[in-house]
């Protein structure tokens, strides 16, 4: 079973917000002065009484005494396992799920099983005491003490808070389940099976995990036979050097404050709790320990420690204070007046508001503003303390916090410390640098005592006998973020410290052109690079020192025998892999996002802030994923998008919504997305991969479509490429193909004057990507592939037939819409906004049923189209396309990953009423493409057919005019002779040619008619149909502008489209010559 790591956990509720969670559930809650109410998530109430805390990330419902954090809500809510709210969270947040090893979550699993067992006595025991308590008349002792205290109702069960009567009450309860046993070993039943807990005021006490693990408890008679305190005993669930009280509610707020309030009492937490300091945990009569600072510096920096104001507690302040300055604290003291405990302190502010009540903000005196008198900094106390009595005794004094300071392994606070402890000592600095000497030295004598064959310096953490290995066989060793160089060969051997950082080489990523190595350095004041260069960095002293210095403050100082035998020691230890330059599906069997990696058929691999992911034995970078390029807008701006997170709705809700909104082209834009996700298994099989096209006019939905598609892969609404600009060339288009692989291309502002496009636009169906040269030998190529499929948008469509027997073709031709349809627009506008590779990454997961069953599904359709009307008799493309997407479906559907917003009966109705259409587009560019061969022929012809300048077309600017009767006599006269076929009828010419993109509609223009007298012509306005020739197919264009111009040089040898010429036809009385000079085209 694998078992999730705890510091995941830890980073995934610490990024949780508990006010979202509450929001996105339906718990509607409502500000009331610094705290948030809602209605009771557990039982119905018309007023709110569930209390939900921002500050401490916890929740208390009043009605029903039900309490917790974000998980106990979401496991209660959503009826889920421990396990899964944090894999759900970690899908919110968009992060991988870290799992233990299964050797080691299996150790954890099955403590786990013995603690989870033991913790149900203790909850169901915690819910006696409570019942207990309120079962006690108002002036009962324990009431009274709890009075005394200041504690409202609310107060009492915010806390949990019990009475334990005592005379075998607990013995009875665990009698009663048989399990006597179980009492012993949790420290609440003694051997004669009597109750520890008699006569006392009860205060649970939970882990940071929000688990209860014992009861601390008051005693509530002033005998003295009465033990006042008592805590819990060791057991399996209770370990007093690792249980803070009230850090289960204070961990959040110490994070969001960035400081720790540290008192000695449970009282002394509620108190300051209550008002306002939820940023407060109590030692709770044990000492402070390793595992207590380590817990806290995984959440703040700055502690201020507030004991009680006796003897003790200012003993204990002295002895905490070197301990939590050595872990690297910022430590503050708080000394209250008149020997006052926090508790006593809290109740001189009653006036204070209480966070429990549901008031008004209020900006009178708080608890945290009358403590800055009371507060000092911890360094100067200790200082202060140190520094008294005889010359002998403040000499001891200062040693013992130079000691301190020796331990504190950040260096700059190291320096901070001693220049405070020269300057309020009132030290010279030599003396002080002479302590610091005597105590390294010190260290040094105590580091190789009993070593005879070292003399290790001095920071040195490793053991002598992990040492010597290394140094017999590579003369060095790295340790202390330096590296170490043995200096002499007598004994004691000395070393001499050659960089102020450590180094290892992560991995070395073979490459035939561009091998690098991936290395990992850390410096003394612990700032840490991972980065890859050339292999050959470590060869030469300049380049290694270039590369480092290119990383920050990283110095090697050794010559070239150093480097030599460090790249010796590096290179015996390297890892070998891979650099991960296409992120998307990739030949060793994962899917690479920018923060994630996705297995299919096994758990998610996280990527770390440095790029690195292990997988199958190897290890790989993603240089676009490494922190240190995460705010470089000029590297990887692409692959940073593309990254592995979850939405708030479901799979089902979005695909629903781009249905609803897109109609039939969002049911062929979903096919086609998850088509794409698999694209390399379908390519093998089909041979081909369609090309989706929307054509229409602006505010059809044509990009919002695409944004829904691209979106699921990271991609956003500005990651295209526009075919208009000209600015980048066809091959560099088409390395964008290769830039990640089994995702989509949006290429945009289609145009047919632009042959290159059309040429590359073909390419891509077969994914034939482009050979580059190498240097390796006179016919050496390398090959740039198509791994992406293409998406392309325009106002014309592709008038070439061989590419439209390419695409899936969609006309989209709406652009008004109903209110109703704009608010669903909105709706799916506003779902945009938020991340949904969740999505494509649940097609992803389904990889091994595209590898088994593509192959059959696919045939199956292609057969099965191939017996409709739409779809008889066209070429093979076509219906491989098409194919192609209803295997997609078939595919998903059988899975179950999730359910599609349609069937397919509606599949077959829309590929049926998509082929009809493109069929007809490409039917109509057939006989158009043969209709403007004619028509240049006409150009080129004798005079016998011959199509004539100012009578049968006429050029102004980028307007071609036909006279249509006469140029379509011209043609029909020439068609069958030429193509061994009917030529088509008027009508259809004129009703077709009105649905191309170059046509722009009909004029009156001047033109040259035939007059009575013979042999001449005079000027008329008639009706002609007006041709944009810059829509036009540029071969078509050229052809026509080169046939006009040479049919001028027939006529006018000096003739020239450019030159000067009359702009119009000279005519005289209305008629004109027919031999007149021609006009210019004047394009």
């Amino acid at each position: 079973m694998a078992y999730i790591k705890q510091e995941f956990i830890d980073r995934v509720l610490q990024d949780a917000d508990i006010i979202d969670i509450f929001n996105s559930n339906e718990d509607t809650v409502v500000k009331k002065g610094s705290k948030y109410f809602c209605k009771s998530p557990f039982t119905e109430e018309k007023t709110g009484s569930c209390l939900v805390n921002q500050t401490t990330q916890t929740y208390k419902c009043f009605s029903t005494g039900n309490s917790g954090n974000i998980i106990t809500y979401l496991k209660f809510k959503k009826n889920l396992s421990y396990v899964e709210v944090i894999e759900d969270l970690a899908k919110l947040q968009g992060k991988t799920v870290e799992y233990e090893n299964s050797a080691i979550a299996e150790k954890i699993q099955e403590k786990k099983k013995k603690q989870q067992d033991l913790r149900k006595y203790l909850l169901a025991i915690q819910k006696k005491f409570k019942q207990e308590l309120f079962n006690q008349p108002s002036d009962s002792p324990v009431w009274q003490e709890i009075n005394k205290r200041g504690y409202s109702k609310e107060d009492v069960i915010f806390w949990d808070l019990g009475f334990a009567p005592g005379n075998q009450f607990m013995y009875k309860l665990f009698s009663e389940v048989g399990n006597v046993e179980a009492g012993k070993k949790l420290g609440l039943l003694n051997d004669k099976n009597n109750d520890k807990l008699w006569n006392r005021l009860v205060y649970p006490i939970y882990d940071d995990k929000n688990e209860i693990v014992g009861f601390a408890s008051r005693a509530l008679d002033n005998s003295s036979s009465s033990v006042k305190w008592m805590n819990p005993s060791d057991n399996e669930l209770y370990d007093k050097s690792s249980i803070l009280y009230g850090l289960n509610l204070a961990k959040n707020a110490i994070a969001k404050r960035n400081r720790a309030y540290i008192v000695e009492g449970y009282n002394d937490v509620i108190a300051w709790h209550k008002f306002g300091l939820e940023n407060t945990v109590g030692i709770c009569g044990t000492a402070l320990t390793d595992k207590h600072l380590k817990m806290l510096k995984k959440l703040t920096s700055k502690i201020t420690i507030c004991l009680d104001g006796d003897d003790a507690g200012k003993k204990a302040m002295l002895k905490y204070l070197p301990q939590l300055i050595s872990m690297g604290f910022a430590v503050d003291v708080c000394r209250l007046p008149g020997n006052l405990d926090p508790d006593d302190y809290s109740r001189k502010f009653k006036g204070f508001p209480a966070v429990y009540k549901a008031m008004e903000s209020q900006e009178d005196y708080k608890l945290e503003n009358s403590l800055q008198p009371y507060i000092s900094n911890g360094f100067e106390v200790l200082i202060k303390e140190k520094n008294q009595g005889d010359e002998l005794d403040r000499t001891n004094g200062i040693k013992e916090i130079v000691k301190m300071i020796s331990k504190i392994g950040d260096t700059g606070l190291k320096n901070i410390y001693t220049e405070k402890l020269t300057k309020e000592a009132k030290l010279k600095p030599a003396f002080v640098k002479l302590l610091f000497k005597e105590q390294e030295a010190e260290i040094v004598k105590v580091l190789n005592a009993g070593n005879e064959k070292y003399q290790l310096p001095f920071g040195v953490t490793m053991k002598v006998e992990d040492i010597e290995p290394i140094v017999d066989k590579y003369e060095l060793f790295i340790d202390n973020n330096q590296i170490y160089m043995q200096d002499s060969y007598t004994w004691p051997i000395d070393f001499r410290s050659v960089s102020n950082f450590s180094i290892e080489i992560l991995q070395h990523m073979n490459d035939d052109k561009f091998p690098k190595k991936l290395l990992r350095v850390c410096n003394i004041k612990g700032e840490e690079r991972i980065f890859d260069v050339p292999a050959n960095t470590l060869n030469a002293p300049q380049r290694f020192k270039d590369a480092l210095s290119d990383q920050g403050n990283y110095r090697f100082d050794g010559n070239q025998k150093d480097l030599d035998k460090l790249a010796a020691y590096l290179f015996d230890h390297m890892g070998v892999g891979r650099k991960v330059d296409v992120l998307g599906w990739n030949p060793e069997g994962f899917y690479c996002w920018n923060n994630s990696v996705t297995v299919p058929g096994q758990p998610s691999i996280p990527i770390n802030q440095n790029g690195i992911f292990h997988f199958d034995g190897h290890t790989y970078y993603v240089p676009s994923a490494n922190e240190i390029y995460r705010n470089n807008p000029y590297r990887y701006a692409l692959q940073k998008k593309i990254v592995l997170k979850s939405a708030s709705f479901s799979i089902e809700d979005y695909l629903s919504q781009v249905y609803k909104v897109h109609r039939e082209f969002g049911l062929v834009g979903i096919l086609f997305a998850f088509a794409s996700a698999h694209q390399d298994i379908i390519f093998n099989v089909a041979k081909g991969f369609p090309e989706f096209f929307l054509y229409g006019p602006a505010s059809t939905g044509k990009d919002q479509l695409f944004s829904c598609i691209k979106r699921m892969f990271g991609l956003t609404e500005t990651d295209l490429i526009s075919l208009e600009n000209g600015q980048s060339t066809g091959k560099s288009k088409l390395r964008t193909f290769a830039e990640t692989s089994n995702m989509v291309v949006h290429l945009s502002e289609w145009t047919n004057s632009n042959r290159e496009n059309v040429g590359m636009a073909k390419e891509l169906w077969g994914k034939n990507g482009y050979k580059i040269g190498t240097m390796d030998s006179k016919v050496s190529t390398d090959m740039i592939p198509i791994l992406c499929s293409a998406m392309i948008t325009g106002n014309e469509y592709p008038s070439d037939t061989a590419l439209l027997s390419r695409l899936v073709f969609g006309e989209m031709t709406k652009n008004l819409f109903n209110d109703q349809e704009v608010e669903d627009y909105k709706k799916l506008a506003k779902m945009l906004t938020e991340s949904v590779t969740e999505f494509m990454d649940k097609v992803i997961w389904q990889r091994e049923a595209f590898e088994k069953n593509f192959s059959d599904k696919f045939n199956l359709y292609k057969k099965t189209l191939s017996q409709r009307p739409s779809f008889a008799g066209a070429i093979d493309r076509i219906i491989t396309n098409y194919a192609i997407l209803g295997a997609t479906y078939e595919i998903l559907r059988d899975v179950n990953a999730f359910v599609f917003p349609f069937g397919i009966d509606e599949i077959l109705k829309v590929f049926d009423s998509f082929a009809q259409n493109l069929r007809s587009k490409i039917s109509s560019a057939s006989i158009f493409i043969k209709f403007w061969d004619l028509f240049i022929i006409g150009l080129r012809g004798s005079t016998v057919g011959h199509l004539k300048e100012d009578r049968d077309y006429r050029i102004d600017g980028d307007i071609l005019s036909i006279q249509f009767t006469s140029v379509f006599n011209n043609i029909q006269r020439e068609w069958f002779p030429r193509f061994n076929e009917s030529c088509p009828s008027k009508k259809t010419f004129q009703d077709d040619i009105k649905n191309e993109s170059y046509y722009k509609g009909t004029a009156k223009k001047r033109m040259l008619v035939e007059c009575e007298e013979p042999g001449k012509e005079k000027s008329n306005a008639v009706s002609v149909y007006e041709i944009e020739l810059s829509k036009l197919p540029e071969e078509t264009k050229e052809n026509i502008i080169n046939a006009i111009y040479w049919q001028r040089q027939g006529r006018n040898p000096n003739g020239d489209l450019f030159g000067d010429s009359p702009a119009t036809p000279n005519i005289t009385n209305g008629e004109r010559d027919s031999s007149a000079e021609v006009a210019e085209l004047g394009f």
